[in-house]
């Protein structure tokens, strides 16, 4: 069984760079906020560089959970349209794939390290 792991490589590379461009380029600013203030939220809490997979996981949680806040308050307060309709934008069309979720992964861990570094670089 060969497997293509350059193939593989460029998959997940294309998905975080389809991502980044729908989070930055798509034209959903309330979505770019909620995850700019779950990236920043998230940096700033992180002492070192060394915690960056745990802390992305729990900038992607925040994410998700802020999406559903957001949405419940656009609603009458049913909570059950909201978590479908952001479980359905997260997921995408195929359901949330491997591939997928990596590539929310990868795209916010590389927004914490950044924003992470220039907190350091600023406090001394």
């Amino acid at each position: 069984m060969d497997v293509d792991f350059v193939g593989m490589g460029m998959e997940l590379v294309d998905g975080a760079l389809a991502v980044g461009q729908n989070l930055a380029l798509g034209g959903d600013f309330v979505t770019l906020g909620i995850a700019a203030v779950a990236i920043v939220l998230m940096a700033l809490f992180m002492s070192s560089l060394e915690s960056i997979i745990s802390t992305t996981m729990v900038s992607l949680f925040v994410f998700v959970v802020l999406k559903i806040v957001y949405g419940a308050s656009q609603s009458e307060w049913d909570f059950a349209g909201p978590v479908n309709e952001t479980w359905a934008a997260f997921a995408g069309d195929g359901g949330l794939t491997f591939f997928t979720f990596f590539s929310y992964f990868l795209v916010f861990a590389v927004a914490i390290a950044i924003v992470n570094v220039i907190r350091n670089v600023v406090a001394g």
